[in-house]
């Protein structure tokens, strides 16, 4: 007998591999998630005690802290709660020691956690994280006004390297419209937030589509406020001495905001703002733009303000940050004012030491614009190492002589603009176009002319314009040069740190010659008597009429006898 042995066919081969590939597949996936979330319990305690210290640092006057309870690990995935708690008293206390804050938390493990592949990501990760505010007695009254949605939810994908990415909603919120308490209506809030896991590297984007609320101020008059579609976005680098850099922008499509019968509403705001450290020195920017301006519906035009920073020695501005926070952790404690006395002049100390880099500030563009023309102002401030001494705060030409390297500024005022704003701002108190118009022409026109009055500004070709500089020792105003003194003694009233006035560079008027006759008190006398007739006595002369002649000097209400007083 013959025996036949039937050899496997090719396909059937296949797929007994296939399949056990997606066996071994499945075995490694379950082994690695069940490691997973071994090492997710492992670490979660130095997870925990990393936002603890941040926490501290942050907020140091509320004593926050966080802990997890009821840990339950799974195979799949871990359930836990994260509880917020404050031992801070007091009425500055966010929440009282015996009220938390719960978040019922879910972490999936890795290496490919279901909802992280939802959301198409794909890479594998330690796991995703999702957390819940809990429904408890501190928490209620916002599930009241979030119509029972959890008003805080986040989802973060930690990745192995403990990097994280995480998406943070605060629901949308409404509260009635009528109480004592006013109301308020937002849209959903959205934030993402990638880090890495030392908090080094930040980037952040967000939205929030509606913000409202009304209520009646401590004077009983009723307000308001808007604000549609806020969108930001940033990205925050730690640099090396410690300090952030990197760049953020933000804007407002519209924000209006009214008080009684007064309303200010402001279109298209845009912000944005850069840091940067290099070589040692930090320098930073912030720019802010508005489309428009109205007051009471009248139209005031656009803004554009740009201020900058550079030179800063970063090590010492890091300094002046960390003694900046604890100066203000002691303020706010009340529990020691001989340490917050100390801080403040720790602070003081640090920001003499600033000085010594030579730091830039400016204002490189202010420009207010309408229908008629357009305004602009720049300011431009250099400092310097010099000995700046406790009584050098109450004298002007000293604090300027040993802090200021050079200062420059000009202002250019293009009066038609002038005017129409000015005009805008009367029409908004309620006066009609055309007496607006009037009053507001007679307001620029004394401010141009008290201004030429005072060489402080030149009126040419429709602006008034000024132009200051300062460097040595020396200010031009306007072309004119004098020593800083001068300047100060012509436009800063006496008293005004004035007081002990320096020597700070000659005068361009030339000083009074050696030869110049003395004033001679006994040759004045002699004159006198001679107009009297040739009287030296000191004694009035009588006249034919001794009636009309006094025989006292003249004396003021109290019976003393008045002079003149030398204003020292």
């Amino acid at each position: 007998m013959t025996t036949t042995t039937l050899a496997p066919k090719k396909g059937c081969k296949k797929t007994k591999i296939a399949l056990g590939v997606v066996i071994a597949a499945g075995v490694i996936w379950a082994g690695s998630t069940w490691y997973i979330g071994k090492q997710i319990e492992t670490r979660k305690d130095e997870m925990i005690a990393k936002i603890n210290t941040v926490l501290s640092e942050r907020f140091p006057t509320q004593k926050l802290s966080v802990s997890t309870v009821n840990y339950h690990r799974g195979f799949f995935s871990s359930t836990t709660q994260v509880v917020f708690q404050s031992a801070a008293t007091g009425d500055d206390a966010v929440f009282s020691p015996d009220d938390q804050l719960v978040f019922n938390t879910t972490i999936e493990h890795g290496p490919f956690p279901v909802s992280a592949l939802k959301q198409f990501k794909l890479a594998p990760s330690l796991a995703m994280v999702h957390n819940e505010l809990s429904d408890n007695k501190l928490a209620k009254p916002l599930f009241k006004v979030s119509n029972n949605v959890p008003p805080l939810i986040s989802d973060s994908v930690v990745s192995f390297s403990g990097d994280t990415s995480s998406t943070i909603r605060v629901a949308a919120l409404e509260t009635a419209k009528a109480g004592e308490d006013g109301a308020l209506k937002t849209g959903e809030f959205i934030l993402h937030l990638d880090a890495d896991k030392d908090g080094e590297n930040i980037t952040t984007s967000g939205s929030w589509p509606l913000v409202t609320a009304s209520f009646t101020d401590e004077m009983g008059l009723p307000t308001s406020l808007k604000l549609n579609d806020l969108t930001f976005n940033g990205n925050r680098v730690t640099g090396t001495s410690g300090l952030p850099t990197g760049d953020s922008s933000a804007s407002i499509k519209s924000f209006a905001f009214s008080k009684g019968e007064t309303s200010l509403v402001l279109d298209d705001l845009a912000l944005n703002s850069g840091a940067q450290e290099a070589q040692g020195k930090y320098a930073g920017n912030v720019k802010y733009h508005v489309a428009s301006i109205k007051l009471n519906n009248a139209d005031l035009g656009s803004a554009d303000l740009q201020l900058s920073m550079k030179n800063l020695d970063a090590a010492v501005m890091k300094k002046v940050v960390e003694q900046y926070r604890l100066a203000l952790q002691e303020s706010l404690s009340g529990e020691n004012s001989e340490a917050a006395e100390a801080a403040s002049q720790q602070l003081t100390a640090e920001f003499k030491n600033l000085l010594k880099g030579s730091p830039a500030f400016s204002v490189d563009t202010l420009k207010l614009k309408n229908s008629a023309g357009e305004s602009t102002f720049d300011f431009n401030l250099a400092l310097k190492d010099g000995d700046l001494k406790a009584e050098s705060l109450n004298n002007v030409p000293e604090l300027l002589q040993n802090t200021v390297q050079t200062l420059n500024t000009h202002l250019s005022v293009n009066q038609a603009m002038a005017e129409e704003m000015a005009k805008q701002i009367v029409m908004a108190q309620g006066l009609d176009e055309e007496t607006a118009k009037a009053a507001a022409k007679q307001s620029i026109a004394q401010f141009a002319m008290v201004g030429e009055m005072t060489q402080l500004v030149k009126n040419q070709d429709g602006k008034v314009t000024t132009d200051l500089s300062y460097g040595d020792g020396k200010v031009t105003l306007n072309g004119k040069t004098q020593p800083l003194a001068d300047f100060l003694a012509q436009y800063i009233p006496s008293g005004m740190g004035m007081d002990e006035p320096q020597d700070f560079g000659e005068s361009d008027d030339a000083a009074a010659p050696d030869d110049e006759p003395a004033y001679d008190e006994e040759a004045s006398d002699a004159a006198a008597a001679a107009e009297d007739g040739g009287n030296t006595s000191g004694d009035v002369a009588p006249s034919q009429d001794d009636s009309a002649v006094s025989d006292a000097p003249a004396t003021d209400d109290d019976g003393d006898i008045s002079a003149p007083v030398d204003e020292q």
